[in-house]
């Protein structure tokens, strides 16, 4: 028994490191290439026919490595869009060749036909490998179910591809299908062409109003039907191929259509009650008028002087930096200076002053935070502390004093 189990590990081994040659015993292979888009059919070991094929529009999209052919199904739904098997615009054509790769089971990804003959031979799929529609059905009649595929990016013969994997083969690869007309992308642009220009005639397209389905720089259906729509509405041959004189117009139109915008946008005003302003009264607003008081005297203009001129005679430190009641110093007592102060010592002080000009009112009524009457010199003397507080550092003892004579004064 130990034996038996022994024998199958090795045999198991040696089959696992030595493939069988399918080819070689008569079976089929399919090899990809995606670095020239050709796909290889081999039957007993000699190649058949060598197709042109669509694959992913980015390298990743198209899997790579050993798959195998797990379902046929003729005439396939494309559900992502409704649209019913076998109709012309469906984008999977008449033949579906599921492949049992990324862990899907021939739903996802497969060999199919396709609806946009000008991309076989680019890079346009979203993962599929395409096929004209008469060269897929050519192949499905043929290919069996479990048929070994090969996906690749190598530059190598599709031999020398076979032997890496295991497969012995042999033909003639010149054999191919019939030679497909070459898409020319460089004097025009037409469906099946995917390039950078793709992306500029979209975008003029797009701005123009104009459904092109994407900015994505393939020129698919969608585009082809918004260039036809774009030349017929301009007089120009609808044939959905962007040439010199397409691209011409589509130029001019995308250049009235900015100066158009450009004007739409001076005409908008910069708030939704601004109107038209002469420009006698713009110029009366840019040199306003001096403001005058409502008794018809013009507003006193103050004149600041530097730091260094406010200082006192004996060396002290400026009253105020922005103290507008200084005239020239010379040691003595400002009468104007002072009236200021005693008017409004602090923004506390001012309106506790301006109480005291009505002191019966202000006895009248009651202090509702202490509760009883202030008298008149109780009162005075505490405006006094306050201000002698808030301006010993900024006034002399000499103008202080004053202040606090004339508050007495005033009782």
């Amino acid at each position: 028994m130990r034996k038996f189990v022994l024998s199958a590990l090795i045999l198991i081994l040696l089959f696992s490191l030595f493939p069988i040659s399918t080819a070689a015993s008569g079976g089929q292979l399919i090899i990809i290439k995606k670095s020239t888009n050709e796909l290889a059919f081999y039957e007993n070991s000699e190649l058949v026919k060598v197709f042109r094929v669509a694959t992913g529009k980015s390298s990743e999209l198209t899997p790579e490595g050993n798959f195998m052919i797990v379902n046929k199904i003729k005439n396939r739904p494309y559900y992502k869009e409704d649209i019913p098997g076998g109709d012309p615009s469906n984008p999977l054509g008449k033949r579906w060749l599921g492949l049992n790769a990324r862990g899907t089971w021939g739903t996802t990804y497969a060999i199919h036909g396709n609806n946009n003959p000008n991309s076989i031979g680019t890079y346009a799929s979203l993962g599929c490998v395409r096929m004209h529609n008469g060269e897929i059905e050519w192949l499905f009649d043929r290919v069996r179910e479990n048929t070994p595929v090969i996906i690749t990016s190598s530059n190598e013969s599709f031999k020398n591809i076979a032997k890496s994997n295991g497969y012995s083969v042999s033909g003639d690869e010149t054999a191919k299908s019939a030679p497909q007309k070459k898409l020319d992308c460089d004097s025009v642009l037409q469906q099946g062409c995917n390039k950078e220009e793709v992306k500029k005639i979209q975008r003029q397209l797009v701005e123009l109003g104009y459904i092109t389905s994407g900015v994505d720089g393939m020129f698919g259906p969608d585009t082809k039907k918004a260039v036809k729509s774009f030349q017929k509405d301009n007089k120009l041959t609808a044939d959905g191929v962007v040439g010199p004189k397409t691209a011409e117009v589509l130029e001019a139109k995308m250049n009235e259509e900015f100066e158009r915008r450009k004007g739409d946008r001076e005409k908008l005003p910069t708030s939704p009650d601004e109107k038209e302003i002469p420009q006698e009264t713009q110029k009366e607003q840019k040199e306003p008028k001096e403001d005058e008081s409502s008794t018809g005297k013009k507003e006193e203009k103050i004149e600041t002087k530097p730091v260094s001129e406010y200082m006192r005679a004996d060396g002290r430190r400026p009253i105020a930096v922005d103290d507008p009641f200084l005239p020239d110093w010379d040691n003595s007592i400002q009468p104007n200076r002072l009236a200021k102060l005693i008017e409004s010592p602090t923004s506390v002080g001012k309106s506790q002053l301006a109480a005291s000009k009505n002191p019966e009112k202000q006895l009248a009524e009651p202090a509702t935070s202490s509760g009883f009457l202030f008298s008149l010199t109780t009162w005075l003397d505490m405006v006094w502390t306050n201000t002698k507080t808030a301006f010993n550092n900024f006034y002399s003892e000499e103008e202080l004093t004053l202040v606090k004579v004339v508050s007495h004064m005033r009782k």
